[in-house]
């Protein structure tokens, strides 16, 4: 079932079913509490990745001073939907696909 779709930097609609928040928040506590920066991640990015060892897969990164660290949301970009999100010390490793200037 969709629970949302989210407008992306590039205006590309990604959906977010109750699965994968189920999955998100179950392997992912710490998000729990910052669910809410999931989507000004998509829309805002600070750099987007793409995974090395899947070519449908991108890395939307977005650092939040509150967290002192960067939100990821992992996006399958072939059927539009998010696959994952964590918080993470470090930009994850990949061929860099867009930076905020």
């Amino acid at each position: 079932m969709k629970l949302a779709v989210i407008c992306e930097k590039f205006g590309c609609s990604i959906r977010l079913t109750e699965e994968r928040k189920q999955h998100i928040v179950s392997r992912h506590p710490e998000i729990r509490g910052n669910f809410n920066k999931i989507k000004p991640t998509l829309a805002k990015p600070d750099l987007i990745v793409a995974n090395r060892y899947a070519a449908d897969e991108k890395y939307y990164h977005r650092f939040f001073e509150t967290l002192g660290n960067y939100l990821i949301v992992v996006v399958n970009t072939d059927k539009k939907f998010i696959i994952t999100a964590f918080i993470a010390r470090e930009v994850k490793k990949g061929k860099l696909q867009w930076k905020k200037d």
